[in-house]
């Protein structure tokens, strides 16, 4: 997953400023983080039921992927 990842980044390949403001506007909305929030103290409970454990991974999933994107839009605007 890090090789695909790192090939969709494209690390040393700038965005233009319009797209990186763009991208850096992306974000969980307050039900989802609402939702992460329960899910991570069930999770430190350990009362996550298996569906739980999968929809706690994909988030988990999903924010690594929005902060390598929110990573990429900040090195483009030399932040």
């Amino acid at each position: 997953e890090a090789a695909i990842l790192n090939r969709l980044i494209r690390p040393n390949a700038k965005l233009s400023q319009a797209v990186a403001r763009a991208f850096l506007r992306f974000s969980f909305d307050e039900a989802d983080k609402a939702r992460m929030h329960d899910l991570a103290l069930k999770n430190q409970a350990d009362q996550l039921t298996i569906k739980e454990e999968r929809e706690l991974q994909s988030y988990l999933t999903v924010g690594l992927i929005l902060d390598l994107i929110h990573a990429k839009a900040n090195l483009s605007l030399g932040k």
